[in-house]
């Protein structure tokens, strides 16, 4: 029965749905005996749920249970994250890896803490489908993000009171044999003559600049993306470009800060050096001949003064001419420029080795713990350390043990005379 309610258009057929007292609206349905039951937020989505369920009860292609399924309230979680700065990413690897788990067909009620331990144990056996680098398991990285989307799946179903538990909660990821070289590999970075190689692959066009911009500074492709002019300092005595956005929000239309924890002060400052610096100016010198509009006031925007969504269209050819490096295992990417930023920090190729604290301010890591996936670069400092400290210790040595002072030349009649030492205070020698 069809309870009546004044927050519904006169037009629209309830039958199937109430709405409840929270303000919510229940779809309600029978199927041979057992109640078929979905909350929604608003009446239109109430209506659009009803008719799906009448559908596929007409299809016979129904899975009978006390609740909605996973795979379908799934889309509905997935439809509220699309403010997300990460929401593609969320929903492919739903689709990929989550909407095919065993117990997503299975009422979202009904689901068990054993479930989502099995289905961990599955992903440990599932391979990547990566277009350009051979198939391999999935890193411990990626089934640790997954459970995280599960994890925030429940709560946001717990919320709206779908189930009573999250079954996903207090579930670990933990680290097995061979996970350990999964990840970040240590031969992901540039050297030298490669960051020539790829720039010279760039040719003459004006897109090199943003390359080799990328590669000096260690922006993310988002914060390049979405730097202002205003926010680059060519002129003052310490060049340096300030870090306040890292993505864009299409529905609200704005520009989000950049990735880091929540409380933190996101924003940082990079100083522009060498090869940034001299890319700067010399993109901000053709900036005006490749676009006449920039109304966002974008250091890099499209021909048509637009936001970039993705790399520059020259990347592709730098790739395909760069080709596959033994070392690097792979056609470059575009984060390998900001490997290559913090590899060449630590190892000292652009001039000082900096230190990994150093270098996490300058990534604007959370933590100098994810810093410390370069550390392997830092080991000829660790030797430079030692002879130093080595330095430091004979002079002092010398100094403090009288060693430094020069002796009596061999062959020399006659005991050498001491220094008279008077008292300050007497005049005697003493």
């Amino acid at each position: 029965m069809t309870r009546a309610t004044t927050n519904a258009p006169i037009d629209i057929d309830l039958s199937g749905i109430d709405q409840l007292p929270s303000g919510k609206w229940r779809v309600r349905k029978q199927y041979k005996g057992k109640p078929l039951t979905h909350v929604v937020d608003t009446v239109e989505e109430a209506v659009s749920v009803r008719d799906a369920i009448m559908r596929k009860l007409a299809d016979e292609d129904f899975i009978i249970s006390d609740g909605t399924s996973v795979a379908e309230l799934g889309a509905q979680f997935l439809r509220s994250r699309q403010g997300n700065r990460n929401h593609r990413n969320d929903r492919q690897r739903w689709e990929r890896h989550i909407a095919k788990a065993a117990y997503a067909k299975r009422p979202v009620r009904g689901v068990t803490r054993r479930d989502i331990l099995d289905w961990l144990v599955d992903l440990r056996a599932t391979d990547t489908a990566y277009e350009n680098r051979e198939n391999k398991p999935l890193s411990w990285q990626t089934r640790k993000g997954l459970l995280i989307l599960v994890r925030r799946f429940f709560t946001w179903a717990l919320d709206r009171d779908y189930i009573p538990v999250n079954p996903a909660h207090g579930v670990r990821v933990e680290r097995e044999d061979g996970d350990e070289e999964q990840g970040y590999q240590h031969g992901w970075y540039l050297t030298r003559d490669e960051q020539a190689e790829v720039l010279d692959l760039a040719g003459d066009n004006p897109e090199r600049h943003m390359i080799a911009f990328a590669m000096g500074t260690g922006l993310r492709l988002g914060e390049l993306l979405c730097l202002h002019l205003e926010d680059v300092d060519l002129d003052s005595a310490s060049p340096c470009v300030v870090v306040r956005y890292g993505s864009w929000d299409a529905r609200k239309h704005e520009f989000l800060s950049p990735k880091g924890k929540k409380g933190m002060k996101r924003t940082r400052n990079v100083p522009l050096f060498g090869l940034a610096l001299d890319a700067a100016r010399a993109w901000v010198s053709v900036l005006p001949a490749l676009t006449k509009r920039n109304a966002l006031g974008l250091m890099f925007p499209t021909r048509r003064g637009a936001l970039r969504t993705k790399a520059p269209e020259v990347w592709a050819s730098v790739k395909e001419g760069f080709g596959i490096r033994p070392r690097i295992g792979r056609l470059v990417w575009w984060h390998l420029l900001r490997h290559t930023f913090a590899s060449s920090l630590v190892a000292g190729w652009w001039g000082g080795k900096r230190t990994l604290d150093e270098v996490r301010t300058l990534m604007g890591h959370s933590s100098v713990k994810v810093t410390e996936m370069y550390a392997h670069l830092a080991d000829e400092r660790v030797r430079d350390i030692g002879t130093e400290m080595q330095a430091a210790w004979t002079t002092r040595h010398a100094v403090v043990t009288g060693s430094g002072i020069p002796r009596e030349k061999p062959g020399k009649k006659g005991p050498s005379k001491s220094p008279v030492v008077r008292s300050s205070r007497t005049g005697r020698a003493r």
